[in-house]
């Protein structure tokens, strides 16, 4: 049981001179997987609203799969930096 407190309490630290890089890369790749996914969200979103409008029903099925895996796509991100940041913690 002591081991266990032990292991918890160790705060992961980047190299000297890494971490400001580190931050750097990690806000750009958020900011840009955010970016897509959004992008993503409002062109399968489009893709509906225009394949009803034309009746184009493949369209529409298409637009439908994309919105899903937007949102599975968003759920991964989130469950992924959830992960990452249990693992590095948040300022020790």
């Amino acid at each position: 049981m002591r081991m266990v407190v032990l292991v918890s309490n160790v705060c992961p630290k980047a190299p000297p001179g890494l971490n400001t890089w580190d931050d750097e890369i990690l806000g750009w790749v958020k900011w840009g997987t955010l970016a897509l996914i959004a992008i993503a969200g409002f062109v399968s979103i489009g893709a509906i609203v225009l394949s009803r409008v034309f009746a184009h029903p493949h369209g529409s099925r298409y637009g439908a799969m994309g919105l899903a895996v937007t949102v599975l796509s968003a759920i991964l991100f989130v469950s992924i930096y959830a992960i990452l940041t249990g693992i590095t913690g948040r300022g020790c």
